[in-house]
């Protein structure tokens, strides 16, 4: 049987209290013990070698990740956002590049780094809302296509407009950006961001009918 001990001290009592909430969720261990006194924390870890390291290594992720996410939320120009990290608070896997899009649309400095990290102004909270959007009308949009291109226009379009995915595909047929096949689902008949500035630019000289 193998011991092992971490003190931690979290100053903020919002971080402390969400770090302990999510070490009791995530631990995978039978025989841990938690103190708790004023702002330290004292976990010792009961088991084999193995189980000691996994559950180790948990408590230290974990307390990276609750200050990040608090020091992303203090006011801020703009702010850096890995990508798996937004999955993982929204709990919803997305393409990064559909939400750089929506944000700039709604007015938000919004900037793809190395592939894998979002600049933006907008704040955690209002990112992780529309991260939620995203993720419904990903499942939406399953029904009318099975192109991961045509899906991202569809629900980049959907929000903006504030338009079921529905309507999308009945706007994008009429405006032949969309074609169908045999089975009756859309796919586009072009570059999906090619298409998303021929939608703007129809939608500025006159009003779409929807």
């Amino acid at each position: 049987m193998k011991k092992r001990e971490l003190r931690i001290t979290i100053e903020n009592d919002e971080i402390r209290e969400e770090f302990i909430n999510k070490l009791l969720e995530e631990l995978k261990i039978d025989h841990a013990k938690i103190d708790i006194k004023g702002k330290s924390i004292t976990i010792t870890l009961y088991g084999t070698k193995d189980i000691v390291n996994y559950n180790w290594n948990i408590i230290k992720r974990l307390r990276k990740e609750i200050k990040y996410i608090h020091a992303l939320k203090t006011p801020s120009t703009t702010k850096k956002y890995p990508h798996r990290l937004l999955q993982k608070i929204a709990k919803i896997t997305f393409p990064l590049d559909v939400l750089e899009i929506i944000l700039k649309a709604k007015g938000y400095h919004a900037r793809i780094v190395n592939k894998e990290f979002l600049e933006t102004n907008a704040t955690i909270d209002e990112i992780t809302e529309l991260i939620k959007e995203i993720g419904e009308k990903i499942r939406e949009s399953k029904t009318v296509t099975k192109s991961s291109s045509a899906k991202k226009f569809l629900i980049v379009t959907s929000i903006i407009l504030q338009v079921s995915i529905n309507e999308v595909r009945d706007l994008g047929l009429r405006l032949n950006i969309f074609e169908e096949d045999e089975l009756g689902f859309v796919k586009l008949t072009r570059e999906w961001r090619e298409a998303l500035q021929e939608l703007q630019g129809i939608s500025k000289e006159k009003e779409i009918k929807r």
